[in-house]
């Protein structure tokens, strides 16, 4: 059941929305007894963009309010115009290093595809992380490094090309690919984001980005700390065939097995890894 547990405002079961997430998280295997405590289940979505994910976030607990931030005032309009009629959500312009100037607390913090793209993305964190209530959750989206050897190579050509951004050098790499050469960027063409120009260019010339194994996502949490629960999966699928090869790690979060099952399970992750973090008290 836990996989339909996409963010904060999960469907209210007995004890309230507070903790009906945690609840899920501790069916999961990902907390125990000891951590489990019902939280405030008022959200930050930092990073909002057009505001579909601040949207569907509120829409899923009207009785928790939704505080959703951008750096760009053009995706922020956007997103205020999309959001007519729903009274539980707010829209501000920042920056997420400037969330410090946020008064309120959270039980709840969402970042998908956004840390990743700042110049530091453990500043960027470590920035979010006064925000959170103890005992309350994050949920983060980060990209994977295996999924995005292809687009780095496809970065390597372009530099020898000396390609820049222009619309003239995306569809100067575009027509190489279609004309059949660069062979082995060929499996971009199975990629829609290929066939648009604007999609192209964020998939390809986005010169800023950090990348991870899964090893890396404990030391980034714990560096902030936060304590990694446990990756997101749309079912129990995976989860249960985890257990089922490493049946002495019934916590499935031995991040050096999860990289072993990766390699062995290539389709275990989609592009970025989804997980969840709990605030922790400093040791």
């Amino acid at each position: 059941m836990s996989g339909a547990y996409t963010g904060l405002a999960a469907p209210s079961v007995e004890g309230g929305a507070q903790d009906s997430l945690l609840l899920a998280l501790a069916e999961q295997g990902y907390l125990n007894e000891a951590a489990r405590a019902p939280i405030n289940p008022d959200t930050l979505v930092a990073g909002c963009g057009s505001g579909r994910h601040a949207l569907l976030v509120a829409l899923r607990d009207p009785s928790a309010q939704v505080l959703a931030i951008d750096l760009s005032t053009a995706s922020l309009a956007h997103a205020t115009r999309k959001a007519l009629g729903i009274t539980n959500i707010e829209f501000q312009h920042m920056d997420i290093l400037n969330a410090s100037n946020i008064a309120q607390r959270f039980g709840g913090i969402e970042s998908s595809g956004v840390l990743h793209h700042m110049h530091e993305p453990r500043a960027g964190l470590a920035a979010l992380r006064p925000l959170l209530l103890e005992g309350g959750v994050m949920k983060l989206a980060l990209y994977r490094r295996k999924a995005r050897l292809l687009v780095n190579k496809a970065r390597a050509r372009i530099t020898k090309l000396h390609l820049g951004a222009s619309k003239d050098d995306v569809r100067e790499l575009r027509q190489r690919i279609l004309a059949g050469l660069e062979p082995e960027l060929s499996g971009l063409l199975d990629s829609s984001d290929f066939y648009s120009e604007s999609a192209c260019r964020d998939l390809l010339f986005y010169v800023q980005e950090h990348q991870y194994l899964a090893p890396e996502l404990t030391e980034l949490v714990s560096s902030c700390e936060l304590k990694f629960l446990g990756f997101y999966f749309s079912s129990d699928l995976i989860p249960n065939r985890y257990r089922t090869k490493y049946p002495h790690d019934q916590g499935i979060q031995d991040m050096q097995l999860w990289d072993t099952f990766e390699e062995q399970y290539p389709g275990t992750f989609s592009e970025c890894y989804q997980f969840w973090s709990q605030a922790v008290a400093p040791v």
